[in-house]
């Protein structure tokens, strides 16, 4: 069981009537996924590989400094100008290294698979908090607008666009065996090095945009948004070259909306991935795809009903 104190301050200040500036100190916590928690393992049947779930996982911490610039008016509609940063404790992440006798204290060993026992060497795949503290940082943009200034035809032209930078830093272990060959008949020694090196966060890409353009006239509205994330670190290996990266991804899809003249009633069109994007994940060691995701276009057609 876990007991958090998390506290909270938000400021506003307007120095004019079309701006303001806006600050917040948040913490926040993000608790692992049941199946990283469950107390369970399965095995290979070759007892080469180990799959396990760590139950004295640790909720992850968020300090969070977040200040932003607003900016609104007629014909600006809205403009927002923010940076961030963020520093996170006890991250969960995936990880793996082998198992030998002579494994770092406080990581598993072949005492803890009674009483069927993995190969020595075996690799074990599991969920480990950190010891060491991530960082995040970035700017973010965001505006929105409608131009009803322009001549008729035009006036009901809508824009949004949102852009976010991201800079991620975070420790992560780096595990290397080596081999103490014994003089004959004695058997060879293998151990286990620990290091640490650094590299992205998890799940944090460097660039994500959402934009759209539609268009807005009496009971009418329609839309065509695009989406674009940069590719992220999905898990972490024993060394880098068995970390995975999902691609990057780009969406475009579109909706429409037209009120009936009927009490709240409308008909409504949805689309979703309109170019058939495809999500992608890659690992370096291999040189190629791990795994690829076809979900093609998606379309609902309804009428719905308002109370």
């Amino acid at each position: 069981m876990n007991e958090y104190l998390l506290p909270s301050v938000q400021l506003k200040y307007s120095p004019f009537n079309w701006m303001d500036i806006r600050y917040a100190y948040t913490q926040t916590l993000a608790r692992p996924d049941f199946h990283q928690l469950s107390p369970k393992y399965t095995m290979s049947t070759d007892f080469k590989n180990v799959w396990a779930g760590n139950p004295d996982l640790k909720p992850a911490r968020s300090l969070n400094n977040d200040l932003m610039l607003t900016f609104y008016g007629n014909k600006l509609g809205l403009l927002s100008l923010g940076v961030f940063a963020k520093t996170i404790k006890d991250f969960t992440y995936f990880t793996r290294y082998q198992l030998y006798d002579s494994t770092t204290a406080g990581l598993r060993t072949l005492d803890s698979f009674q009483p069927w026992e993995p190969y020595p060497g075996a690799w074990l795949n599991t969920y480990l908090n950190t010891p060491y503290d991530a960082y995040v940082k970035g700017i973010e943009f965001d505006f929105q607008t409608r131009f009803w200034y322009l001549p008729a035809g035009l006036d009901g032209v809508v824009l949004g666009i949102n852009y976010t930078k991201i800079e991620s830093e975070a420790t992560y272990p780096l595990r290397d065996t080596k081999t103490l060959w014994q003089p004959f008949p004695l058997p060879p020694i293998t151990y286990t090095i620990d290091s640490t090196r650094t590299g992205r966060l998890i799940h944090q890409p460097n660039d994500i945009l959402n934009a759209y353009i539609g268009y807005e006239r009496g009971g009418f509205s329609a839309r065509v948004s695009f989406l674009f994330q940069g590719n992220a670190v999905s898990y972490i290996g024993a060394f880098p070259e068995q970390d995975g990266y999902t691609q990057d991804y780009f969406r475009i899809d579109a909706s429409a909306r037209q009120k009936l003249p009927v009490l709240g009633a409308e008909i409504y069109l949805d689309c979703s991935n309109l170019n058939s994007a495809t999500n992608a994940s890659a690992q370096r060691s291999i040189d190629g795809f791990t795994s690829e995701k076809h979900y093609g276009l998606t379309a609902n057609l309804g009428i719905r009903f308002k109370l």
